[in-house]
């Protein structure tokens, strides 16, 4: 034999024993679907944090479930595969995940730290995989920069559960667990979905799934609108007063945008008559969708614009503490040199406007 054959021969058996290591690695991390889709087959497949692998987000009826990519039910065949931090082993779910909206579900009774009133326009939640104590589970908040259960069991709920009232609160899609050993344990963000929610029944539904739901979508860069009357702004209205009432506008243009860090810019326009002009010697208040702590004080200070009587002056804005959030925004002007508070009846006049954004971090 050539010196030349022999380099081929060695060759030939060295490509043959990396054709039988790939096949085996392939087999060992890899299948293939009765679809002929290409799947994880073990939980060693390498993810980065926040990342998934065949999960899907499925809305039918008044059910939202977690599936694999083929819309079939997650099992020991079918796993849903969610990256973890700091290197740790994806988390493996293998067992069907659902919940329930609507009246008389899994999620009635609960209000997420809203007022019992109307929130028609669409809002934001977040899907949450977590390391439980036993098992692991899936989960949403209204936090997206979310990285723990909770610092308390009273900061989380499960299904069937109603006390869930805190903004704050991470709602669990399973039940039967203690939720006292579910306490700090880590979660990661891995998606993203939308609600309203109605007085009638207790009830959030789920808003239809488009392109921006689902697992690796986080609502960035969309835009949502604030709903009137909540937050303890007064019923039909976007603002507040302690003493009085809140006065009204003819244009409303309130929003607001939440980014996968948790930071969230809110911006605000209303101008003109538009009915009650207020009354009250307190201050008047535009509470904010989500608050930025649960600590009483003053944080974040914002530009804004005040005109009264067709005149318009410089002013500012600040969050102020309402225990247990800190959501509301009070209004300064700037007149003659002189700050003043807006009150309650600082706005009693037909051609008046309150013009402003402020960017805040949400509080956990």
């Amino acid at each position: 034999m050539t010196i030349k054959s022999k380099v081929l021969k060695v060759m030939s058996w060295a490509v043959g024993a990396v054709l039988v290591a790939s096949v085996a690695w392939a087999a060992t991390y890899w299948r293939v679907d009765n679809y002929g889709n290409i799947k994880a087959a073990r939980s060693s497949v390498l993810l980065q944090a926040g990342e998934s692998s065949n999960c899907k987000l499925q809305y039918s009826g008044s059910t939202l479930s977690i599936v694999g990519s083929d819309g079939n039910a997650l099992s020991s065949s079918n796993p849903c595969l969610v990256g973890m931090p700091n290197g740790a082993a994806p988390l493996e779910f293998t067992a069907p995940v659902s919940t329930t909206f609507g009246a008389a579900s899994d999620t009635d009774g609960n209000l997420f730290g809203i007022s019992e009133a109307n929130w028609a326009d669409a809002m934001p939640w977040f899907l949450h995989a977590c390391q439980g104590n036993t098992k692991n589970y899936f989960a949403f908040s209204r936090n997206p920069a979310r990285i723990s259960s909770g610092a308390a069991a009273a900061d989380m709920c499960q299904k069937g559960d109603e006390d869930c009232d805190d903004e704050g609160d991470m709602f669990i899609m399973a039940s039967g667990l203690t939720l006292g050993d579910e306490v700090g344990k880590t979660c990661e963000t891995v998606g993203s979905f939308r609600t309203t929610y109605a007085t009638a029944g207790n009830a959030w539904t789920v808003t239809a799934l488009t392109s921006q739901d689902g697992f690796g979508k986080y609502q960035e860069n969309i835009r949502f609108l604030m709903s009137v009357g909540q937050n303890s702004a007064e019923s039909g209205k976007y603002f507040g007063t302690s003493d009085g009432t809140a006065s009204e506008y003819t244009t409303n243009t309130y929003s607001y945008v939440v980014e996968k860090n948790g930071n969230i810019q809110v911006d605000f326009a209303f101008s003109d008559d538009g009915g009650d002009e207020g009354s009250g010697a307190n201050y008047l208040y535009l509470p904010l969708p989500i608050g930025i702590s649960k600590t009483a004080g003053s944080y974040l200070s914002a530009h804004a614009i005040i005109q009264n009587n067709s005149i318009a002056y410089p002013g500012y804005c600040f969050i102020v503490g309402e225990i247990p959030y800190n959501r509301r925004l009070r209004f300064y002007y700037i007149e003659a040199g002189v700050s003043t508070s807006l009150i309650g009846n600082g706005q009693n006049n037909s051609d008046r406007a309150i013009i402003g954004s402020i960017s805040y971090k949400i509080g956990s």
